[in-house]
């Protein structure tokens, strides 16, 4: 089953149609680097790049910057070392695999961007986002893990920006972040459910989605 589907799907039965479906891309600057990174190999290279030094603190480079102190960027870098939250697809609570072999060596790589490579500021959960846009705006870092909410502010900025698929891990596996969506659904409290339903069948009809698109 899609994935877009499977957000509107409780054992089996489709409640709704799907909207919206989005995760996390690789932004880059186009000004500074030739060609989105492909492996994290290639962003450990630009933290080892003079040009993204951060004056402010010797030794710390922002050549790559990710909010790994949130969950929602971190995991990714999780389960691509084989950690998760629920076993079996998200569905078993009483798995949890957040302690496994997979999610400590997950976190041990970031820790290592974040004591030897990122500047102190990184750490702060309620700064650090504002830090990682900042410093990407102005053109002082190459590349940034994000979503797709920031792009309007980047055209805003006219930033020469690139979008890509996050590289691929150390150890050869995808980086796997969350997926998030949103989807129409008629209540069952509507005193117009066929009005509202057609209303949805308009919205969701392949000319109609493609401009909403």
């Amino acid at each position: 089953m899609k994935k877009d589907v499977k957000q509107v799907t409780i054992d089996g039965k489709i409640y709704g149609a799907p909207a919206i479906i989005e995760t996390l891309v690789l932004y880059y600057n186009k000004d500074l680097i030739d060609k989105a990174p492909t492996t994290f190999t290639d962003l450990e290279n630009l933290a080892k790049d003079s040009r993204f030094a951060f004056s402010s603190e010797k030794g710390k480079n922002i050549g790559f910057l990710a909010k790994w102190t949130d969950f929602y960027f971190s995991y990714g870098l999780l389960a691509g070392y084989g950690g998760y939250v629920f076993g079996d697809e998200g569905t078993n609570p009483k798995d949890v695999g957040l302690n496994n072999a997979g999610s400590v060596e997950g976190i041990t790589y970031a820790t290592k961007w974040f004591q030897d490579i990122w500047p102190k500021g990184m750490q702060d959960n309620k700064s650090a986002d504002d830090f990682i846009q900042d410093q990407f705006v102005k053109g002082k870092t190459a590349a940034i893990i994000g979503g797709p909410w920031s792009a309007a502010n980047y055209k805003e900025a006219k930033l020469n920006y690139g979008v890509a698929k996050i590289p691929t891990l150390t150890n050869g596996k995808e980086y796997t972040p969350f997926g998030g969506g949103k989807g129409y659904v008629v209540s069952n409290y509507s005193k117009n459910k066929d009005l509202a339903q057609k209303f949805v069948d308009y919205l969701t009809n392949e000319k109609k989605s493609n401009k909403i698109v």
